[in-house]
């Protein structure tokens, strides 16, 4: 069985709290629902951060059962999913701005709270946030973004008189009534909400008081309420001070630079994101009314999977659906304030349990997931598919996952794809990334054993699939895809349902031993059959030339095994013993480059699409290495790529004029292709003569650089026409420097194989800048080879001195 392609998510839609549960995207959910379930076929979705699963199964004619352990994150679902029309929206909004505030309309109220002054036309402007910045462990007040009438958006250093207008602190009646309402008498939890508070500037918090007291006051018993609670909850979530700026990611601290946003801008935001969703859907108002029901049915309830389970006994899902919930302690903190906020505190109190430092270790966590896995298995038919799709930048997230499931899910694929520009890491450390696991409904069968046998088994099985995975691909990786290969083996060999299912003694468990006994393995291999590489924040693992895979029973592979890690390595069709397959690299630019070809037009996401449809598994290539080589022979407009026209053999016949005429400026007689090179530039050496006479003086000349002209790049060309020590320089089409930069940097070893070779390269645009010049000295050409040549940088003269 060959990987299934990984799904890319392409939904720009508007959720609630979307930074902290990062909802599925509307083409993942879909296309997972085709793939495993029929039209009226029932859907579970256990961890609901959103409406998004429901809304597209009631799409596609499914019935969904969905539900969330935490209040407000159920609740936002619900009122996401039964919101009313734009217009209801808007209108719900423009009546909220104006309700009365000490004589002014509650919005002009808010926004004078973030008035200031354009710094060039010096007019009144409303700040749509402003910059603050932690210096001498101090808070400062340091810029201010807006748009002015006259002068447009802008982006202005605070002035002296914007921070006295921040100082003030949270004041009037309003604030009070807030205090009031989430402290009550409760001493256990006050110094929690306390310190929550903190996390809001002085003016967001009279902000958010003002708008809560026109709720309570003018909208309680108001069909617009939900619509402006929920617009509350997203001023509640983006107005704290953990955004670094307008759109980012939130942060579990306060970042060193932090935006404080504008609370009415907020407002106004996330009515206009709701607005655009589709029509509100009617839920079923038991999940045993959407379970009887013989039409498409949803259900959002409050509470685990366990409570569907006893809602619903007699369900029996196709589907389960997810992208759990991350263990994020300040998110779990902020939900039991913005539930205490919007719902009251009998609402808040399933949260209060999760303020316990003990619920913030992924001992508790996986414990959570294990439970909830196994009551979700009692709502799935035998052979139901489990679909988990998520972000993460935590390798503890994805391990408590797996052995989660692993009792009574068996994993089938398991891919893998870095967050755009996650390029970084350390040896042991996660490149953020997106994650889909499918695995199938059934009951795991382990022999039990004991835990110096599993450590043994987790041990050489990562071992195993560190070497496979280096092979697979082609090239040194990043410690997170050994990893993934690694817990991809040791769940489709059964190791991880051992390890949930053993004894062990006090103050130890299965996901602390996983991680341990894992490196274990990868630090046995380090010192046998892997080596690492190093520089500037970037560290890659690589299988050592020339070493010798250990044959030991422990780690010797069963056929069953063998098959498993074909899975891992996708549709590449990779034989354990045949020779090492090309890098991954080439093996993308040839599939592009085929479709490019065929299609002359192409749309950027379809040609993603059919890319990944090629590579499966963990053989799932970024997105840039996609991107990368389809610029290297198409145009991007528009969305869609367009096939050059160029002609790189006329840019090649024109760059050897260009040698040629380079060559003799710097007084080297130059040769044609009468060799195995392309063009010869010789240099004159004189052997001086006798002094008696009786030997003349005698001119030679020898080589001294020689140069290939090629369309594409290839290295094991270079490696065997090995010219050392004479200068061997590749003069390449544009359009193929790129991507052939990327292969280097993917692979830090060619640079010293080509180096120790003879070989270097020479762009086309660098020969016509020195040509250019009036005068040409050899340092100054020596400046301009490379693909990142220092005369291309504007580091000539750093290098020349």
């Amino acid at each position: 069985m060959s990987a299934r392609a990984f799904v890319p998510g392409r939904d720009q839609r508007f959720y609630l709290l979307a930074g902290h549960r990062q909802p599925l995207a509307d083409n993942i959910i879909a296309h997972w629902i085709e793939q495993f379930t029929q039209p009226n076929d029932l859907i579970i979705d256990p961890f609901v951060g959103s409406d998004a699963v429901v809304r597209t199964a009631l799409e596609r004619g499914r019935r969904i059962l969905a539900t969330d352990s935490n209040p407000i994150v159920a609740w936002a679902a619900r009122v996401q999913a039964t919101l009313p029309n734009a217009r209801d929206i808007h209108t719900a909004l423009a009546r909220l701005g104006d309700t009365r505030k000490e004589g002014e309309t509650l919005q002009a109220s808010l926004n004078k709270l973030y008035v200031s002054q354009c710094a060039r036309c010096g007019g009144a402007v409303i700040a749509d946030f402003f910059v603050w910045r932690r210096e001498g462990g101090k808070e400062l007040l340091a810029e201010k973004s807006y748009t002015c009438a006259n002068c447009g958006p802008r982006r202005d250093d605070a002035t002296e008189t914007d921070r006295q207008r921040a100082k003030e602190g949270p004041k009037g009646l309003s604030y009070h009534l807030l205090l009031q309402r989430l402290l009550t008498d409760d001493p256990v939890t006050t110094p929690h909400i306390k310190r929550l508070l903190e996390l809001y500037t002085p003016r967001n918090l009279n902000a958010l008081a003002a708008v809560t007291a026109k709720l309570d006051a003018d909208f309680r018993d108001d069909a617009a309420h939900n619509i402006l609670a929920a617009l509350l909850l997203h001023a509640l979530d983006v107005g704290s001070s953990l955004y670094t700026s307008p759109g980012a990611m939130p942060t579990r601290e306060i970042p060193n630079e932090f935006a404080e946003m504008n609370i009415w801008s907020a407002l106004s935001s996330a009515a206009h994101g709701l607005s655009k969703r589709g029509a509100g859907l009617k839920l079923a108002v038991s999940a045993a009314q959407a379970l009887r029901s013989s039409t498409p049915a949803a259900f959002i309830g409050q509470g685990s999977a366990r409570y569907l389970l006893e809602q619903a006994p007699a369900a029996n899902a196709a589907l389960i659906l997810s992208s759990p919930a991350r263990l994020d302690p300040r998110f779990w903190e902020l939900s039991f304030l913005w539930s205490r906020w919007l719902l009251g505190k009998t609402a808040a109190a399933s949260l209060e349990p999760l303020l316990q430092d003990k619920r913030q270790r992924w001992s508790w966590y996986g414990d959570a997931l294990t439970r909830s896995f196994a009551d979700a298995a009692e709502l799935t038919r035998e052979k139901g598919a489990l679909v988990v799709a998520f972000p993460a930048g935590s390798h503890a997230m994805i391990e408590a996952l797996m052995l989660a499931a692993s009792p009574v899910f068996a994993l089938r694929d398991f891919s893998f794809r870095p967050r755009r520009g996650a390029d970084r890491s350390t040896e042991w450390g996660a490149l953020r990334g997106d994650y889909q696991v499918v695995s199938e409904r059934t009951n795991v069968t382990t022999v039990p054993a004991s835990n110096s046998a599993i450590a043994t088994r987790v041990r050489a099985g990562s071992l195993r699939a560190a070497r496979e995975i280096l092979e697979a691909r082609g090239e040194p990786l990043a410690y997170s895809w050994l990893h993934h290969a690694g817990l991809s083996e040791l769940a489709r060999t059964n190791v991880l349902a051992e390890m949930i299912r053993a004894n062990y003694r006090e103050g130890d468990n299965a996901f602390q031993v996983l991680r341990h006994r894992m490196e274990e393995g990868f630090k046995e291999g380090y010192i046998q059959e892997f080596d690492h590489w190093a520089k500037e924040g970037r560290v890659l693992w690589l299988g050592r030339e020339g070493a010798e895979h250990t044959t030991d029973d422990e780690r010797r592979t069963t056929n069953d095994q063998q098959r498993a890690a074909a899975d891992v390595r996708g549709t590449a069709n990779i034989e354990r013993n045949s020779h090492a397959p090309a890098e991954l690299l080439l093996r993308v630019e040839e599939v592009v480059r085929e479709l490019v070809e065929q299609r002359r037009t192409i749309g950027a996401d379809e040609l993603d699409d059919a890319v990944l449809a090629r590579f499966g598994g963990l053989l799932t290539p970024e997105i840039e290495l996609v991107e990368l080589c389809a610029a290297a022979y198409a145009d991007l407009a528009d969305g869609v790529w367009i096939r050059r026209a160029d002609d790189a053999q006329a840019e090649l016949a024109a760059a050897k004029s260009l040698v040629k005429e380079l060559g003799e400026h710097l007084g080297f007689k130059m040769t044609a292709s009468e060799s195995r090179f392309d063009r010869v530039w010789r240099i004159e050496k004189i052997i001086p003569g006798s002094a008696s006479g009786t030997l003349r003086e005698e001119r030679i000349y020898e080589d001294a650089y020689v140069f290939l002209f090629r369309t594409r790049a290839d290295f094991d060309e270079l490696l065997t026409m090995r010219v050392a020590p004479l200068h061997g320089l590749v003069v390449l089409a544009e359009s193929q420097m790129a991507l052939t930069r990327e292969r280097m940097w993917r692979d830090p070893r060619w640079e010293k194989r080509l180096e120790r070779a003879g070989w270097d390269f020479m762009r086309v645009p660098m020969i016509k800048k020195l040509l250019g010049q009036e005068f040409i000295t050899l340092p100054e050409f020596q400046l301009a080879v490379g693909l990142e040549p220092p005369l291309a940088t504007g580091d000539e003269q750093l290098q020349l001195l």
